[in-house]
């Protein structure tokens, strides 16, 4: 038995909201099924634990953020500067996103065990707006022909990760982060030579 389109979004908006509200281990499923306005044995029809169901909240969650930033991007802008537009709107989209941001830290592994083998599927999903610019990029003639996409993709989100995990913080503000982000693609496109 399926359940209704409308009724699994409204379902995955108020687990998003009761997990960023109180944690994984905080929120019951009965929270989320009052929230939500359906019985709890159809929290059941759309996963089939409050694992899953968190599981289902993330995947959704950056979707929507690989859309946000895929939409702000201009094709015809050069791909360099796609790329700098779209890791500054990831890191606007870290405060829009608390369950994202704190999954890139590394907050639910030890949480929820069965998410780290759903790690790498995660992350194939944040690849996607980075793969998409760097082969908009050799169409262009921006980037080299025999550029490695999946290995650059992978380098670019690891710097990225990285720069949100140690830099983002209460005495870090937004505009620092956009520094540094800005700084890094210019060390990775023009290097520190003279």
């Amino acid at each position: 038995m399926g359940i209704d389109k409308n009724k699994k979004d409204c379902i995955l908006v108020e687990a998003a909201s009761k997990f960023a509200q109180w944690g994984f281990k905080k929120t019951s499923m009965d929270e989320i099924a009052k929230a939500a306005g359906v019985a709890k044995g159809t929290l059941y029809l759309v996963s089939k634990s409050k694992e899953e169901l968190f599981y289902q909240v993330l995947t959704r969650q950056l979707r929507r953020w690989d859309m946000e930033v895929l939409e702000d991007i201009d094709p015809s802008a050069p791909a360099d500067q796609q790329l700098l537009q779209a890791s500054q709107r990831s890191i606007e989209n870290m405060s829009k996103y608390p369950l994202i941001r704190d999954f890139f830290f590394g907050k639910y592994q030890s949480l929820i065990p069965s998410i780290k083998a759903k790690i790498p599927e995660l992350r194939t999903l944040s690849l996607g707006p980075i793969r998409e610019i760097l082969q908009t990029g050799i169409r262009q003639g921006t980037f080299k022909e025999d550029l490695n996409v999946e290995q650059v993709a992978n380098i670019l989100l690891d710097l990225m990760t990285a720069t949100f995990l140690f830099h983002m913080n209460a005495q870090t503000s937004m505009e620092d982060l956009r520094e540094r982000e800005e700084t890094a693609f210019d060390l990775i496109f023009n290097g520190i030579k003279a």
